[in-house]
């Protein structure tokens, strides 16, 4: 499930958000224009307005799946009432899965276009961390599904 999610937040990257963007954002097309234009290739302004611009559609689709996924595991699966940290279900699982596959690729994708944000960069290396335990060793999952219900925030 990991790569799945990094292979869905790459497709999501390249292909699904800057079509998305370029039929509804008249800066987004902007953007675009300018690096079609000659000698704008070379152009690194352009390509990390770019990247910003298609990295935060993939956040906040993340930001909504994940959402909507941790609400079902709260409240629909009763994980915030059991209070038993180390029960699970394929749906905790696999939404914590799911997010280490973005948290991949997002950590690839900021190493590469944004090199001195060394604060996201360590976000998502300690969310790498947190959420590798928490699958690894059954535990924490409620947490887990807290900080993913407040990716909200991201919406």
């Amino acid at each position: 499930m990991v790569l799945f999610g990094t292979v869905f937040h790459t497709i999501c990257y390249l292909y699904v958000v800057p079509y998305i963007f370029s039929q509804i954002s008249g800066k987004y097309r902007e953007i675009l224009k300018r690096q079609a234009a000659p000698g704008a290739s070379t152009s690194s302004n352009l390509r990390k307005q770019r990247a910003e611009w298609d990295s935060r559609g993939v956040s906040t689709t993340h930001a909504m799946i994940t959402f909507l996924l941790a609400c079902y595991c709260i409240f629909y699966e009763g994980l915030a009432f059991d209070y038993h940290l180390t029960d699970s279900s394929k749906a905790v699982v696999y939404t914590l899965t799911f997010s280490l596959g973005y948290f991949i690729y997002d950590l690839v994708l900021t190493a590469y276009n944004f090199p001195n944000e060394y604060g996201m960069i360590g976000h998502h290396i300690i969310a790498l961390v947190c959420f590798s335990i928490s699958t690894l060793y059954a535990t924490g999952f409620l947490f887990c599904m807290f900080f993913l219900f407040t990716g909200k925030s991201t919406l």
